[in-house]
């Protein structure tokens, strides 16, 4: 059963009445890997320059939504939600600059960009919480990872396919 599919267990970590150490170990293990999340969201929201690939930083959180949901492992589980936030911080402004480089309208996309992802923000809890609640969080982040692969080919796609535009033009 993977970590994230049993609501007792967090990064291998296995909680159990007659251990009273563990719930500590579990909320400490859920804590620092979230921590580290945040942390490394910071040097990648504020990395300056050109972020090129943009599908491939947003393929990196969908390996993340993958492996959460999938591993037994403490340690690959904290490095794997570490990494998530890592790549879906580096991803995030990489996509916007893409969609404005590629449109006559620049802050049209990012409008809409926007509105997309507030639209997943309403739609992704709705539909998570339904499937964690019939007991398949494994499938909830097949499902998510795919989706967000699905949206990193696309970016892939228009990158590679695309040439930058002038918004004067």
């Amino acid at each position: 059963m993977p970590l994230a599919a049993d609501p007792r267990r967090v990064g291998g970590v296995c909680v159990r009445r007659r251990h009273r150490h563990r719930p500590r170990a579990v909320r400490l293990t859920a804590s620092l890997a979230f921590s580290a999340n945040a942390a490394l969201g910071i040097p990648s929201a504020r990395w300056r320059g050109a972020r090129p690939f943009a599908g491939l930083w947003l393929a990196g959180t969908g390996i993340g939504s993958i492996v959460i949901t999938n591993i037994e492992n403490q340690a690959a589980f904290c490095v794997a939600v570490a990494l998530w936030g890592f790549s879906f911080w580096a991803g995030v402004p990489g996509v916007f600059t893409l969609l404005a480089q590629r449109s006559a309208n620049p802050s049209d996309r990012a409008g809409d960009a926007q509105a997309v992802m507030a639209f997943g923000r309403v739609i992704g809890p709705a539909v998570g919480g339904l499937m964690i609640e019939a007991g398949s969080l494994r499938m909830l982040g097949w499902i998510a990872g795919l989706t967000v692969f699905i949206a990193a080919i696309t970016l892939a796609a228009v990158e590679r396919r695309t040439t930058p535009i002038s918004p004067l033009e």
